[in-house]
């Protein structure tokens, strides 16, 4: 769920909830551990009666670890590719399913 927060100052759980795929009732279950554990911050949404959530700086550094690790796993898969090029598959891979999503609504 934090990927879609990622790098973006605040975003309101429709779109993040959309992003992965599931519903806005089972993403407040997780949104609340992710607050618990540190890693999610909830701001009121000064347009709206719902909440802006945005990662804090432990979230994005677990974000960022966990990409890593994915880059290293493919790196591992994509033999002869060097580290650097993992990091941007995943960093493009990323981008290609975020503007996927946009286009089909």
């Amino acid at each position: 769920m934090a990927t879609p927060l990622r790098g973006r100052a605040h975003l309101r759980g429709a779109p993040i909830s959309a992003g992965v795929h599931i519903s806005g009732v089972c993403m407040s279950p997780w949104a609340c551990e992710l607050e618990a554990g540190g890693l999610l911050r909830r701001s009121p949404d000064p347009d709206a009666r719902g909440t802006l959530l945005s990662l804090t700086e432990d979230g994005e550094e677990v974000v960022g670890l966990l990409r890593r690790r994915l880059a290293e796993l493919l790196g591992r898969r994509l033999v002869g590719w060097s580290a650097p090029e993992a990091e941007a598959f995943v960093a493009g891979l990323e981008r290609f399913v975020w503007e996927l999503r946009d286009e089909l609504g």
